[in-house]
């Protein structure tokens, strides 16, 4: 079989890859294309799962193949046509999906729920606040939701009166027996613009994620990108038959972690080393990381997605440069933003030359059109260099600082916070820099000692994390401002610095002067494989019990 097809068939996300740019389809497109597959390639594995019991260090694993999963998704979908006809759900509605997505049972059950006629809303797993997610639901008219077992509390909780269903694992279906003689509807005819799926944006903008519905045309586009940007290199790789394609679909690790787990596991380093492709994203990797990579032989290549909504990769590096080229099909231009600075003679190195990935509206990547500018593009929010003619370097995204900011200043602004700036550029989450009102730390009688100044800061440290947690509840966990450690303080006489002309804080000179603060400040907070930073548990505990995370003073005396 060749390696090239096998790519195609053996990626098991929840979008599995087709070659059409655009499909008129028959059916929702992953439905169809899963039918495709069966026909083809029935006993292809599409799944490789661990067996029960298996150790890292001796695993074994399950073959599933298009067969079997098909057959364990129609199984799985006998459940949920019932239930959800026992509530009266007409087909095609909307059905929540509250799961963490790692594993075939989840695979399984967003797979039934459109199978058995219905539209999956996926919310992430680490959304805090439950009704964020019900009015998000409540939004597309959606009427029950799904839920981990994790999740039933918090949703008994909340009052509402959508049925609230948890999952259930395909190999332990409740009635198992008397749903096999259920019959399915067909598969429902879809056009174009029907949506396939339901998902959201991050919420950093506008305070609240928005419902980012995925139409069949977009999720065409989307599988239509994948080949190039995974094939890299395939046909060298196929002349040296070495074997055939895999794709880790639920295995996210965040990419400093997996960098420095690397280079410490050298049976990791060897197994990189004779793959043909190994892809990473979200955030660029070290300059020293790379250079390792490279010296050494990893095959290292990096897709650019848009940050506040999915449509898959834009971009991608190749074998022979790490620099980012479009990929086929995708229409788009790069448009300077507008960083000039209030005081011209104060200039900000490294932003100046800032573009922004704009699609533009004669491209198969655009989304509905609530998403589109007046011109009918879309402005993805990601910021790339050019350092060559089609070739950029990415440089973050538009996380919007001055909406915590001005969160800050809201809530803190009366008694606590005189300025502030939000800084984290390149950062996985932002990090707030704070001058104090006078009189702050006035209260405190022993504030004139060391210990007094740390004890006393650590309070209001712990006191602006609780004034910000209804804040925190509506956004993703890495655009929060969560941890003491991620609170900078600047004591007088040092001050942040400012524009000559108007005074405006520069968040660029901040990111300059307390470089080796921040750098210190993010070195404490270890992280864990998923990209989240290891809490303080109870930030605000701070202000009852200032003793039990003790911060130490910077070294200059006059800040924390």
């Amino acid at each position: 079989m060749e390696k090239v097809k096998y790519l195609k068939q053996s990626l098991p996300a929840v979008l599995p890859l087709i070659s059409l740019p655009t499909v008129m389809s028959s059916a929702f497109i992953h439905l169809q294309t899963l039918c495709e597959r069966i026909i083809s390639h029935p006993n292809t594995p599409v799944f490789k799962i661990p067996k029960q019991g298996t150790s890292w260090e001796d695993p074994k694993w399950i073959d599933i193949s298009y067969t079997q999963f098909n057959a364990d998704i129609e199984r799985v979908a006998r459940y949920w046509y019932v239930t959800f006809g026992s509530h009266n759900i007409p087909l095609r509605s909307v059905i929540g999906v509250w799961l963490p997505g790692f594993s075939y049972v989840d695979a399984v059950t967003i797979y039934a729920i459109s199978r058995a006629g219905y539209v999956p809303q996926m919310f992430g797993f680490e959304l805090p606040n439950t009704q964020v997610v019900l009015t998000l639901l409540a939004s597309s008219s959606g009427r029950a939701i799904i839920h981990h077992p994790a999740k039933a509390t918090l949703l008994a909780q909340s009052g509402t009166l959508l049925p609230c269903l948890p999952s259930v694992d395909y190999n332990n279906i409740p009635d198992d027996s008397q749903l096999s003689d259920i019959q399915l509807p067909p598969l429902l005819s879809a056009d174009d613009e029907d949506y396939a799926f339901i998902y959201h944006s991050s919420g950093s903008v506008s305070g609240m994620p928005k419902v980012v519905p995925v139409t069949n045309k977009w999720l065409s586009t989307i599988q239509y990108k994948s080949t190039p940007a995974f094939s890299i290199g395939y046909e060298d790789y196929k002349a040296k038959n070495m074997g055939q394609d895999i794709y880790g679909w639920t295995l996210r690790v965040f990419l400093t972690f997996y960098a420095n787990l690397s280079r410490n596991l050298p049976e990791l380093v060897e197994l990189m080393h004779n793959m043909r492709q190994v892809t990473y994203a979200g955030m660029p990797l070290e300059t020293e990381l790379q250079v390792w990579a490279n010296e050494i032989g990893i095959p290292l290549t990096t897709n650019s997605v848009v940050t506040d909504v999915y449509a898959g990769q834009l971009m991608t590096s190749t074998l022979e440069s790490p620099y980012f080229e479009l990929l086929p099909n995708v229409h788009a231009e790069f448009i300077p933003i507008c960083t000039t600075p209030s005081d011209p003679t104060q200039a900000d190195p490294g932003y100046g030359s800032l573009l922004e990935l704009h699609i533009l509206s004669t491209s198969p990547d655009l989304p509905i059109p609530a998403f589109r500018s007046s011109t009918g593009g879309w402005l993805s929010g990601d910021l790339f260099q050019a350092v060559s003619p089609g070739k950029y370097i990415f440089r973050g995204d538009r996380l919007d600082t001055k909406a915590i900011e001005n969160e800050v200043y809201s809530v803190c602004g009366l008694d606590l916070v005189a300025n502030c700036v939000v800084v984290g550029y390149e950062r996985p989450w932002p990090m707030l820099f704070v001058e104090l009102k006078p009189g702050v730390l006035s209260f405190e009688s022993e504030s004139n000692t060391e210990l007094g100044t740390t004890v006393a800061l650590q309070k209001v440290k712990g006191e602006i994390i609780r004034r910000l947690e209804n804040f925190n509840s509506l956004i993703y966990p890495h655009e929060r401002v969560e941890d003491p450690r991620m609170v900078y303080i600047v004591l007088p006489p040092r001050k942040l610095p400012r524009t000559a002309i108007k005074g405006n804080i520069r968040r660029r000179g901040v990111e300059q002067e307390f470089a080796q603060d921040i750098e210190t400040a993010y070195t404490s907070m270890p992280m864990n494989v998923f990209g989240g930073y290891v809490p303080v548990e109870n930030a605000s505990s701070y202000i009852l019990s200032p003793y039990v995370f003790p911060v130490p003073v910077s070294p200059n005396g006059r800040g924390l």
